[in-house]
């Protein structure tokens, strides 16, 4: 049997255990994730996504270990000067900053930053956008209507002005920023699970366990929140990447924290030394190439992760 006529067997099997059978419907949503899993693993570029992930979580993880140098350690020539813009060598092979850092050490210790910036800000975007999304699909009335109003104000504000000025007030620090970009992101998970939630209520299932005397809060975790789950993993995957890089685009811009080093501040500090008209493209690539990676890996896991949305795209 192919992986996709599986993971709808379960969803089947989901929609029809009894609500009272605590112990079955565990196995069952146990065995959903993994065929949600197998889906996932079985795209090629899926797979591509997680390797490369798996690297950059490891070097974020072991970051302080596997840098050679502290982020803003001052490498010293042999003459006892600092040792700048130095090109790539065995002490530092990636050369060094005008500044006489290491960019390898920068580039390692970067990672970090962005995995956090990244992680977070999915996580409250996963679950503001979801939560919202839940009540203003299931609920309706004036608590769906307030919901969907905020969703079009998020929609009508300008991102980067908004970060900006939210920054300014509350101080450049990367948790702020993780705010000002999880304030805006969650409009569209929360437009999208709404839009599938007002389809899943209308479900006979939703209509037996309401008439089982199910409360609302069972039927949202038992019934509707299954079925909506891959649909948030999907955006909130997306939201990783859409983090990692406004993390980058304001650390650039000088609205980041000065005392934690990121790619996106290493990228302005090269631009105002004027490394490219230097053609320093040792100091410039590196963490330009962390971004694209580390973005396009996460892009191709939510390819992978779109297949269990849209069964569609699956192959037979």
């Amino acid at each position: 049997m192919s992986i996709s006529r599986r993971i709808d067997g379960y969803l089947t099997r989901l929609k029809q255990v009894d609500s009272d059978d605590v112990k079955r419907e565990a196995r069952i949503s146990y065995e959903f994730a993994r065929g949600v899993f197998d889906i996932v693993n079985s795209n090629r570029l899926a797979r591509i996504g997680m390797v490369l992930l798996a690297l950059f979580l490891i070097v974020g993880l072991f970051a302080p270990l596997l840098a050679p140098h502290g982020a803003y350690e001052r490498q010293i020539a042999d003459d006892g000067s600092w040792d700048r813009n130095a090109a790539p060598s065995l002490d530092n092979p990636l050369g060094t900053t005008a500044s006489a850092y290491d960019v390898l050490s920068q580039v390692i210790l970067g990672t970090r930053v962005a995995l956090i910036a990244g992680i977070l800000t999915a996580f409250f975007v996963g679950g503001i956008g979801t939560f919202a999304g839940i009540v203003a699909g299931y609920y309706g009335g004036n608590a769906g209507n307030a919901i969907m109003r905020l969703v079009d104000l998020a929609y009508g504000v300008p991102f980067l002005p908004f970060a900006i000025v939210l920054v300014i007030v509350l101080g450049a620090s990367l948790w702020n920023i993780i705010l000002a970009i999880s304030l805006i992101l969650w409009r569209e998970t929360a437009r999208v699970i709404r839009a599938e939630v007002i389809s899943i209520r209308e479900l006979a299932v939703i209509d037996a366990a309401r008439a089982s005397g199910a409360s609302d809060a069972r039927i949202i975790v038992h019934h509707i929140f299954p079925k909506v789950l891959p649909t948030a993993v999907l955006y909130s995957v997306f939201a990783i990447g859409w983090a990692i890089l406004a993390e980058a685009g304001l650390a650039f811009l000088g609205f980041s924290d000065h005392e934690m080093i990121s790619w996106g501040a290493m990228l302005q500090a090269a631009y105002n030394s004027q490394a490219l008209d230097q053609r320093l493209w040792f100091w410039i690539f590196p963490p330009g190439i962390a971004i694209s990676l580390l973005v396009l890996s996460v892009y191709l896991i939510a390819q992978g992760i779109e297949e269990v949305v849209n069964p569609q795209l699956r192959e037979v």
